[in-house]
């Protein structure tokens, strides 16, 4: 008996370590799912004006116990028992093993108001340039973050040579008519109806084929501008120690900012050459851009030497410059403009994390309704790129997918084979979620606790 129990709790040890290993392995898939899921839950709802919805997965605890007993019947020794007292019988408490596991999910909501102000500021510089370093398509980058381009005289009064462009599906909104003065002023006659207009698309290209990029730079600790700290902040010895207050908060170890590369420029003018079999016009290759990527960094101001720097003027806006040497043109609107000899500032505005879910549910509400390349925002340009779409998302497939989620008696996919750039999109605002959550949104929320059955 004791060389049977002891086989049997070895058995169930064996079976508690497969069950370990298998929940193990399926709680690693199913928050996988539920977080991918989440994700395209918000883009739907963006997609039908609904209120987006943020959880975290506070707590994931699991636990397995086994339990085995075994015992023997009672019995009488000594001589001269009787035929009844000599009979045995095994109750069914004689040996008995069990086994059990169990989890539990902490879902918490994630409605604060430190997380919204986050939520809602435009992305940093530096969050840019952390993703550009992990290996994410520029373009994609530029695409999702970029709100707005406009471009204006560099002395800041008005002129009709001022545009702004949206990054925004709806054709009115992507694209600026260009006076008719200005085309023939450059070319010497208006152009088609398709021509004398600056569409979104035409910036991304001048983007990528004037190698924009992002850099960072250490910065003092004590105050981003190099000035001392304020006396109140340095001092907050009126605040009680165990007081919020009595902590100040942290200054940021660096700052970014957009410049651009000329090994950039290069390679990317390189590989549109060779695989659309054209040359590039020499007079692309004669603009400055400011500021270059490596220069020196100077303090925000509204001089020339401040653009050139690369200076914020707001928060999640940046000014840029260029200058064309050449008067050749090149039949593109948007570079033929610098030739007229005024120089321009261009300022790229970028976005909020909330706000990429919206451009995302525009996209899924409109991206098929686009005409053609040129103004359709959720075509890629890149020669190079793997994915020709920013996002794919399929309405009414059931199977085949990376993720679906079911939205108001709809199913939304995103297909398991290709959809590249969907998915970067969806580890891109998963991790800008993590960098937006603090501590703070985790402390004093409700939680609700799902016990798989």
């Amino acid at each position: 008996m004791v060389v049977f129990a002891a086989g049997y709790l070895a058995a169930c040890t064996e079976v508690v370590d497969v069950t370990t290993d298998s929940r193990y392995a399926q709680y690693n898939r199913s928050t996988d799912w539920a977080k991918n899921e989440a994700i395209l839950l918000n883009i739907a709802r963006a997609s039908e004006y609904q209120p987006l919805n943020f959880l975290i997965y506070n707590a994931y605890s699991g636990s397995a116990t086994v339990s085995a007993a075994a015992s023997s019947p009672a019995f009488v020794e000594g001589p001269y028992r009787t035929a009844a007292q000599k009979q045995f019988s095994y109750g069914s408490g004689a040996l008995t093993g069990s086994a059990m596991a169990n989890g539990s999910i902490s879902v918490q909501n994630l409605d604060t108001q430190d997380f919204y102000d986050a939520l809602l500021s435009p992305v940093d510089y530096t969050n840019l340039y952390a993703f550009q370093r992990q290996g994410y398509p520029r373009e994609l980058l530029f695409r999702l973050f970029t709100d707005y381009v406009s471009m204006k005289p560099l002395n800041g009064t008005q002129s009709p040579y001022s545009f702004i462009v949206y990054n925004d599906p709806k054709r009115e909104k992507q694209c600026v008519d260009v006076p008719a003065e200005i085309s023939r002023q450059l070319y010497g006659h208006p152009l088609d109806p398709d021509g004398d207009k600056i569409c979104f698309q035409d910036l991304v290209k001048f983007a990528l084929l004037s190698g924009l990029s992002s850099e960072v730079r250490p910065i003092a600790a004590a105050s981003s501008t190099g000035g001392a700290q304020p006396a109140a902040a340095a001092k907050p010895a009126a605040a009680p120690a165990s007081s919020p207050s009595a902590t100040a908060p942290k200054s940021p170890t660096s700052e970014g900012r957009l410049c651009f590369d000329d090994a950039l420029a290069n390679r990317a003018q390189a590989e549109y050459e060779k695989v659309f079999q054209v040359k590039l016009p020499p007079a692309l290759k004669s603009a400055h851009y400011y500021p270059a990527c490596g220069s020196t960094w100077s303090s925000p101001s509204s001089t020339k030497k401040g653009v050139q720097s690369g200076a914020n003027t707001s928060s999640g806006a940046q000014q840029l410059r260029v200058e064309v040497t050449s008067n050749i043109k090149t039949g593109i609107l948007v570079w033929d403009i610098h030739t007229l000899g005024i120089p321009h500032s261009i300022e790229i505005g970028t976005r909020s994390t909330f706000s990429i879910y919206n451009f995302l549910g525009k996209l899924v509400r409109d991206q098929k309704n686009s005409d053609s390349d040129r103004f359709n925002i959720n075509k890629m340009v890149d020669p190079m790129a793997d994915d020709p779409y920013v996002l794919t998302v399929n309405k009414g497939q059931p199977v085949g997918c990376f993720v679906s989620a079911v939205f108001d008696l709809g199913i939304y996919c995103v297909p398991i084979d290709g959809a590249q750039d969907t998915k970067r999109t969806f580890s891109i605002l998963s991790q800008l979620l993590a960098l937006k959550t603090t501590t703070g949104d985790l402390q004093i929320q409700p939680i609700l606790r799902l016990l798989p059955q």
